[in-house]
């Protein structure tokens, strides 16, 4: 049987993909033990970092937090997506190296990240910080936070959709900075209107960011694969 497609291919992509759940995997059971009562140091790390942000609440501040907290928000990503979708149905009359499956691994990011968020939730059921912190209403688990997961999820998906394209040739770089940039910012929000964790924050996007990553193996081996070739 004849392999063109090989692992080798996308070794630091999974090399990368395997590091970040292993950080997921560490931090979670970090956040176990502490919440068990265990003195272990992201409680300490969480309560420092929620202090200080909390503590340089101003109006003005809460007001964009809130906005910003927004980006991440289920609403908000499925209509970048539908926006995305739109483009790229309306660029493939003008532009023949788009690819209709670009539009299905975005869709899958988000749809995956919803799924991952609830079951993750679930399992965990980690209390939110105390209701007297929040400045928006939450009601669902603290961990891991599903607006930083999902956000990692798309915003990253959507940063390695476009590196692909084969006229994107400059600006790769800007574009994973501004999306580093703008899901660690989400981040933040969520610590500092008082419904997360930092550790909530640093699981959603360390699992948001693996699930992206994998799913753009996944989909790069597909548009390589010629029909009634296989792969291993």
């Amino acid at each position: 049987m004849m392999v063109n497609i090989t692992i080798s291919r996308f070794w630091i992509p999974i090399s990368i993909f395997c590091a970040l759940i292993a950080a997921f995997i560490i931090v979670s059971a970090e956040v176990r033990e502490a919440d068990a009562g265990q003195k272990e140091l992201i409680g300490t790390i969480d309560k420092l970092v929620s202090e200080r942000l909390i503590a340089g609440r101003t109006a003005d501040l809460n007001s964009a937090a809130i906005d910003l907290t927004a980006m991440g928000s289920g609403t908000v990503l499925v209509v970048l997506i539908s926006f995305f979708s739109i483009c790229w149905l309306l660029g493939q009359r003008f532009v023949s190296e788009l690819k209709y499956n670009y539009i299905l691994q975005l869709w899958i990011s988000a749809i995956g990240s919803g799924v991952l968020t609830w079951l993750l939730k679930s399992y965990f059921e980690r209390s939110r910080p105390p209701v007297e912190l929040h400045l928006v209403n939450v009601q669902s688990y603290s961990y891991p936070s599903g607006h930083s997961l999902a956000s990692a999820a798309v915003y990253f998906s959507i940063a390695l959709v476009l590196r692909r394209l084969p006229f994107v040739t400059e600006g790769k770089v800007a574009i994973f900075v501004f999306t580093t940039g703008l899901v660690a910012f989400i981040g933040v929000t969520r610590i500092y209107l008082g419904v997360h964790y930092f550790s909530d924050v640093a699981a959603g996007i360390l699992i948001g960011a693996s699930w992206a990553l994998i799913a753009d193996v996944a989909f790069s081996v597909m548009s390589r694969r010629k029909p009634g070739e296989t792969s291993i």
